[in-house]
């Protein structure tokens, strides 16, 4: 039995949760790192704007997939390859809580922008 696709997800879902990791860290510094885009020009806040809408359109597009393949993948390669089925269950798990919690975080910093600059 070949046990190269688990240990490739645990070092995967090692890299991941150190994302996770520093994601946290952001969460707690989310204010400050908002505010510091609103110290730029407005057509260059307009454009950032427009990329994160993009961002978050794309992290939405992928939430679906990554759903079915977080159900899929581990259960093919049980099934199929024989591998151990907790590595890459937990590995696709992080990796759809790490996509989610990108796409709210991004939600988050373009209603942020949105809403600091109307005032001004």
């Amino acid at each position: 039995m070949s046990l190269t696709f688990s240990t490739y997800f645990g070092y995967l879902s090692i890299a991941i949760t150190a994302l996770l990791l520093f994601a946290v860290v952001r969460f707690i510094y989310r204010e400050k790192y908002a505010q510091s885009f609103l110290k730029l020009p407005d057509a260059r806040i307009e454009r950032f704007i427009r990329y994160e809408r993009l961002n978050v359109k794309l992290f939405k597009v992928a939430l679906l997939p990554l759903l079915i393949m977080s159900v899929l993948l581990p259960s093919g390669l049980f099934f199929f390859l024989n591998e151990p089925f907790l590595p890459s269950a937990v590995c696709m798990v992080l990796l759809l809580i790490g996509i989610l919690q990108e796409y709210l975080f991004r939600k988050w910093l373009i209603n942020y922008l949105e809403t600091k600059r109307l005032p001004q």
